[in-house]
């Protein structure tokens, strides 16, 4: 029996108002849905996390301001990612430790930032393959142009070869194929509309082998991402639409009300 969960977070965008500080707050948020009670769970930092904000060499107080001011805003989110990152894990292992014996579980986490980082924290934990699945779910253009699908000299990306062909709903993938080594294996879902932009899957693969694989491609396109398992989402910045697991969706509509409500 499979138990699917959805995981997506909330970055918080740089604190402007506290550039006088000597310390900046690490707030980010994890946000964990299920299909059995579809009851969103919020986990945060047990304990408040400060990131420093002066200088730690002497050569940033004499570069130019905005290179720093650019540095900083640039920590400032990747140590929130690295935050969000172990908080994704210690939700992976919490369920598994309660999981019933007959369960498999799914996640699909939402992909908005390098999943190296998650990926290599997971790689660490050596899960059980038989009792955990774990999909990378992506919103974003940028993350289509990439060139797995399109010969070497050819002119276009992956977006522009699936664009072309988005009348059939069809499963790409797995790139790479040839059981090159790597912990992730990229797939590509076209739903036979051209209303909704592809999706772009990253699957976990530390330890499956082709078979798994392959199974695992079958459910994405045959239960995952059908239609009544799925529901239209807005790309990131663009007034376009994908598909996207219900519980998923569940999770991005919590967050952007959270950020309403932050709005000044």
């Amino acid at each position: 029996m499979n138990k699917k969960f959805a995981v997506s977070y909330k970055i918080e965008r740089f604190p402007e108002d506290h550039i006088k500080d000597e310390y900046l707050p690490l707030e980010p948020i994890v946000l964990l849905n299920n299909d059995v009670k579809s009851e969103i769970k919020i986990f945060k930092p047990p304990a408040p996390i400060k990131m420093y904000r002066k200088p730690l060499i002497i050569e940033d107080s004499f570069r130019d301001k905005n290179i720093f001011y650019t540095k900083t805003q640039r920590k400032y989110r990747e140590n929130q990612e690295r935050i969000i990152s172990d908080l994704i894990c210690g939700i992976i292992l919490s369920e598994l430790r309660t999981r019933q014996s007959d369960e498999k579980l799914i996640f699909f986490i939402a992909s908005q930032f390098a999943t190296d980082k998650v990926v290599g924290r997971l790689a660490y934990l050596n899960l059980p393959i038989d009792q955990v699945t774990i999909l990378f779910i992506s919103r974003s253009l940028v993350d289509l142009h990439t060139r797995n699908l399109v010969y070497p000299y050819d002119y276009r990306s992956d977006l522009d070869y699936l664009l072309e062909n988005n009348k059939e709903r069809k499963t790409y993938g797995p790139f790479p194929d040839d059981g090159s080594i790597g912990l992730l294996r990229t797939f590509y879902m076209t739903f036979g509309n051209e209303d909704f932009y592809p999706a772009k899957i990253d699957l976990f693969t530390q330890g499956l082998d082709r078979r798994i694989i392959s199974e695992i491609k079958n459910d994405i396109e045959n239960d995952y991402f059908l239609d009544e398992n799925t529901q239209s989402e807005r790309l990131l910045g663009l007034k376009a639409y994908t598909r996207l697991p219900i519980i998923l969706c569940d999770c991005e509509e919590k967050i952007r009300i959270m950020l309403k409500e932050e709005a000044p």
